[in-house]
């Protein structure tokens, strides 16, 4: 099944303590690079997005999308997630793809590289 930017993964993170399963969303397929769904809001609060539990199919509660770090997933953790049907959730909502966006225009926490990434791949 291929992998779209937008697209949201179920994948089992082990560079994580402890290790866990993580929602992440693509923003670049060819970069490997995600954006991670916590179910607190990160230290950096500006970085922040709070997505409600009924935006998003998948989430049982609200939880946040944390767009002060990207994160380059491996291809192991990317293909294991593809391999099994339910690990692939979808696309995100234009209007989740809209503030995560509007969010990363606020703050400079990204390097520029990132921040056009989301900007114009997500």
């Amino acid at each position: 099944m291929p992998l779209f930017s937008g697209d949201v993964l179920y994948v089992w993170c082990d560079r994580i303590s402890p290790p866990h399963d993580k929602y992440c969303i693509c923003v670049s397929p060819e970069d490997r690079w995600f954006l991670f769904i916590n179910t607190k809001p990160p230290r950096a609060r500006e970085a922040a997005v709070l997505i409600r539990s009924y935006e998003l199919d998948c989430l049982d509660h609200n939880s946040y999308v944390d767009t002060s770090f990207v994160y380059m997933l491996s291809e192991d953790e990317i293909a294991s997630a593809l391999a099994r049907r339910n690990r692939h959730k979808g696309p995100l909502s234009n209007m989740l793809k809209l503030r995560i966006k509007t969010n990363v225009r606020n703050h400079n926490l990204l390097r520029k590289q990132l921040r056009d990434a989301i900007m114009y791949r997500l």
